[in-house]
């Protein structure tokens, strides 16, 4: 396994106040959260997530994800309205074929997706143009570092 390391940056989760797209709390409500990927479709096709299911963490206004291999932060801009960014994304270089098709995958969807709700527990992220969704459950706090 070849590794390559860059230096994570882990940005600053910009978030206005105000309710979730679905009215179950606000933005604010995902710090210090842990999310587990359940389930993870890219441009209609379901990617199975089983052998390493991606993890996303909110934590002291960042957010961070690991994909089974590599871990990743970067800036993600949430608004009360539903839309989602997410940008200047860093991540360690390693090559792990066990999960190589699920942190494709992720990494795609990740990039595609521009809207975001919060339902109870469950965190969807999707992109209506190229049918790409991504969905969490909560799993807990996020660890600490």
């Amino acid at each position: 396994m070849r590794k390559h390391a860059i230096v994570c940056l882990v940005l600053v989760l910009a978030a206005c106040g105000g309710a979730s797209p679905n009215g179950d709390g606000d933005v604010r409500t995902l710090e210090g959260r842990r999310f587990v990927v359940s389930e993870l479709v890219v441009e209609g096709g379901s990617i199975d997530v089983t052998a390493g299911p991606p993890t996303m963490n909110f934590e002291d206004g960042r957010i961070s994800w690991n994909t089974g291999c590599n871990d990743y932060g970067g800036l993600a801009i949430l608004a009360p309205d539903g839309e989602l960014r997410v940008t200047e994304i860093a991540a360690t270089e390693m090559f792990c074929e066990a999960t190589a098709d699920i942190e494709s995958g992720f990494t795609t969807a990740l990039l595609a997706v521009d809207r975001w709700a919060l339902e109870t527990d469950t965190l969807t992220l999707t992109d209506t143009e190229t049918d790409t969704e991504i969905v969490l459950v909560d799993a807990g706090p996020a660890p600490i570092n």
